[in-house]
C-alpha cells in the first residue's frame, strides 16, 4: 500500500488543530441550544403579557388566572404529587395480587395464564 503525497500547494494538516474544532462545536451547540430556550422564554413571557392584557375584556381569561391563582395558594401541586403517590401505593400490590392470582390458579387448573386472562377479560 503506497501513501500518496499531499496536495500541492496546500500546508500539511496540523493534528493539534482538531481538538479546539471539536471543543467549538460543542459550544456552538450549547450556545444554540441557550438561544432556543431564550426565544421560547421570550415567546411564553410575550404570550402571558398578552392574556395579562386581554384579562380586563375577557371572564374566562381572568377565570383561569384566578383558578391558577387559587390552585398555587392552596398547594394545588403538593396536593396533586400526594394523590397521585397514593394511586401509585395502591396500585401496585394490586397488580401484583392480581398477576400472581392468575399464575395460582393457572397452576391449580392446569391452563395457561394467558388463557384464564382472556377468559376473564371476556366474562367482564
Amino acid at each position: 500500500m503506497t501513501l500518496l503525497p499531499p496536495p500541492t500547494g496546500l500546508p500539511p494538516p496540523d493534528p493539534t488543530a482538531a481538538a479546539p474544532v471539536v471543543a467549538a462545536e460543542k459550544t456552538t451547540h450549547l450556545g444554540r441550544l441557550k438561544g432556543t430556550v431564550a426565544v421560547a422564554r421570550a415567546k411564553g413571557d410575550e404570550i402571558v403579557d398578552q392574556l395579562e392584557a386581554a384579562r380586563p375584556r375577557h371572564r374566562s381569561i381572568d377565570v383561569a388566572f384566578l383558578s391558577v391563582q387559587r390552585d398555587t395558594a392552596a398547594g394545588g401541586p403538593v396536593l396533586a404529587a400526594a394523590i397521585a403517590f397514593r394511586i401509585f401505593l395502591f396500585l401496585v400490590p394490586y397488580v401484583f395480587v392480581l398477576v400472581y392470582g392468575f399464575g395460582l390458579a393457572s397452576s391449580a387448573t392446569g391452563t395457561d395464564p394467558q388463557e384464564l386472562a382472556k377468559k376473564a377479560a371476556s366474562r367482564g
